[in-house]
């Protein structure tokens, strides 16, 4: 983390240590006074060119308005459609 507010990054070796010693099946994040669906900063950090950086996680990402969570939505790669789409 990078320590705004904005932003937030993760580390790839971490992500590889906490799989090897367990079952790690989603990301989560949350977006201060702003909805619920990837941005572009996301994007970036979900995908590598046009592949999923991780192909088999859930991406979740909650809504924070006046420090309450108003939505929680999550993504998966969706390979045929070669993005992400929301688990309805």
């Amino acid at each position: 983390e990078d320590g705004t507010q904005n932003s937030y990054a993760m580390s790839a070796s971490l992500i590889l240590k906490a799989r090897q010693h367990g079952e790690m099946i989603a990301f989560y994040h949350s977006h201060p006074d702003s909805c619920a669906s990837p941005s572009t900063q996301d994007l970036a950090i979900m995908t590598m060119g046009d592949q999923p950086s991780w192909p088999d996680m859930i991406w979740i990402i909650g809504s924070v308005y006046n420090a309450r969570c108003v939505d929680i939505r999550a993504y998966v790669w969706n390979a045929r459609l070669t993005r992400f789409v929301r688990i309805e």
